[in-house]
Order: C-alpha cells, then structure tokens, then sequence
C-alpha cells in the first residue's frame, strides 16, 4: 500500500551534512510569501484568511498536491481544510475556488465546531483522510473537545465522511490521557493495516502522545494500555509525525513549556523513543521579521531521491492576528546522510 510520503518523517532523522553526530540541520527555502512562507494567507474573508496550517503534502508525478488547515484553536471560530497545488512545492495555488473541501459537521456532530490537521494515505486508487474534529461546546478547562475523524475521497478534491460521520478515535474514559483530546499526528500503514500515533490531551496530563492501531482505518484499538509513549523529552509533547526506516521508527514532535522548536527520537517499537540530536530542537524559530519567527511546527516530510524537504507550519507576531498570531507555511531541505547517532 503506497502513503502519503510527506509522513515520511525519517528524512527529518536522516540529515546530519556535515554536522557532528547527533546533529540535524536544515536550511530554508525562502518562499514568494511573507516573512519568506512557501504558502500565505487566503484573501479577506476567505475561510484561510487568518491562518494556513498543518500542510499534508503528496507528490504525484510531477506535481505536488497539499491539503491544510485554517484556525484550529476551540475558540477561535469555524475551520476548514483546503487544497493548493504546486509544480515546484515553493509556488502554490489554491484549488476549488479557494473554498474548504472539508467544513465542519452538521449541527449536534463530533465535528461541527471545527475540522482540522489532515493526515493524508493514499493506496493507489482511495484517498483516506484522518483529521481532528471539534464540537462546538468545549471542557470546562477552556480546552476543546477533540475527536478524530476519517474521510474518504478518489480524487483528493471531493471528500465522503466515514463511519457514518461518527469519530473512528472517540475521548477516552475519566482520567485517560485523551478524555478531553484526540487529534490525529501521523499514520502509517503497515502489516496488513494502519498504526496512529495522535495527539492527547486531559487536564491531569497536559500533551502527551499515544499510539493505536486498524485493519481498516476506522476501528481502532489502544496500545499499551491506553498509555502514552515514553522517552521524549521534552515530555509535555504534541504533533507527532512518525515514519519507519529498517527496524526503527523516526518521529517529529513539538513539545510545551519548552523552546517553540521540533524535537525528534527514535524508536524500534513505537512506543519506547530515544532523542536524537541530543535533545536539542532540529528546526527552530530564526529571524525576527522571519514568518516562523514566533514558533515552528506541524511540519511534514518528503522525500526526494537525496534531498528531503520540510514543509511546517510557521506562526508570527502580528498585528490584527488572531490571539496576536499569524500562521503560514514554510519549506525546509536538508541532504539525506546516515541516520544521526541518537546521544
């Protein structure tokens, strides 16, 4: 079964250059847009104006397809996921008219608040979307309820909710690490099925990463007990891209209450990881009128022959932002080297 490449997070693992061991560095690809981003905002009053987020990019022949998202915060209003095409992956544009393909759900759904964070597989002939919905009443800690949702498409442009328009990830019980939030990170498919490493959240754990698997993508079961991974560092960690390379797994993550950077480890089974790069972030905020100058993360990975290429959400300072904050997409590359020595 052939994925979405841009999951392929190892390439993020595997660029040492000519650094030291333990060391990734990448450099960025200065884009059309502004502060240096590869993809900007939509045009006022467009369901993107305010932020473009969270990039899943496929390479088909020649070109590149990428699906992304607009506001995902629980109170910031309705969001959408859209579509930009691009012969070169620096210089995009918008399809279907510039509107959403997915929007929230119908009055009373999982996911009629917002919808949010595609993570794209394609086997050849079916496109198979998972994303986080939001209803539109939130916990009482002012975080949103976050379920994960699947959809299902032949062209990647007209979308069918599955299981009914029910979550396939629903909240874990009280005291779980996702009985507030579950938002898909990254999907691989393997062994006759999909494994999901998602996003979690609950008052008592704050972020923590989980891990489970499918036969068919839309029911799934826990790993380890409902508990999450171990090893990352910094602990409180979110976003996840997760690859595999020979006998271990590569992941991606950012993490809170730490430098507002991407972190990577590895792991042999998914669930025990070990940091690379010696714990320090491989792609973190640069230049101060930069677009990613505030943070980077929610990034995404292909890779091509040799070269790997980056492209991660960036969110800067500005005026009229929502909460202060603008978000764009930014592109990233690095050579494909041995895989970094973890410390």
């Amino acid at each position: 079964m052939r994925r979405r490449s841009a999951i392929s997070i190892a390439a993020i693992l595997a660029a040492s250059l000519a650094a030291p061991a333990g060391k990734l560095r990448f450099a960025r690809i200065p884009g059309p847009g502004t502060g240096g981003a590869v993809f900007d905002l939509g045009a006022t009053g467009a369901f993107d104006a305010a932020w473009v987020a969270a990039p899943a990019v496929l390479r088909e022949g020649p070109a590149y397809r990428m699906w992304y998202s607009s506001l995902f915060d629980s109170k910031m209003g309705r969001g959408g996921i859209g579509l930009a095409t691009s012969r070169d992956g620096l210089n995009w544009r918008r399809e279907n008219g510039g509107r959403p393909l997915l929007s929230p759900g119908p009055a009373g759904a999982f996911d009629d608040g917002q919808v949010g964070f595609p993570e794209v597989v394609f086997d050849g002939a079916l496109y198979r979307m998972w994303y986080a919905g939001m209803a539109v009443g939130w916990h009482e800690s002012g975080f949103g309820h976050y379920r994960i949702g699947l959809a299902t498409s032949r062209d990647g442009l007209a979308w069918e909710r599955a299981n009914g328009g029910r979550p396939v990830v629903d909240l874990g019980p009280a005291g779980a690490p996702d009985e507030v939030q579950a938002g898909p990170g990254a999907v691989l498919a393997e062994a006759g099925g999909y494994r999901m490493w998602y996003a979690a959240w609950s008052p008592r754990r704050s972020h923590t990463i989980t891990v489970a698997r499918s036969s068919d993508g839309i029911q799934w079961s826990r790993e380890n007990r409902g508990e999450p991974v171990r090893g990352l560092r910094p602990p409180e960690a979110y976003a996840p891209a997760v690859c595999r390379i020979g006998e271990y797994y590569y992941m991606l993550f950012m993490a809170l209450r730490a430098e507002r950077a991407l972190y990577a480890a590895r792991s042999r089974d998914g669930i025990e990881w070990e940091m690379l790069a010696q714990g320090a972030p491989v792609l973190a905020p640069r230049r101060p009128d930069g677009f990613d100058a505030h943070q980077v993360g929610h990034a995404c990975i292909l890779r091509l022959g040799s070269t790997l290429r980056v492209w991660y959400t960036g969110y800067r300072l500005e005026p009229g932002g929502v909460r202060g904050l603008a978000l764009r997409i930014g592109l990233a590359e690095t050579a494909l080297a041995d895989l970094a020595a973890p410390d």
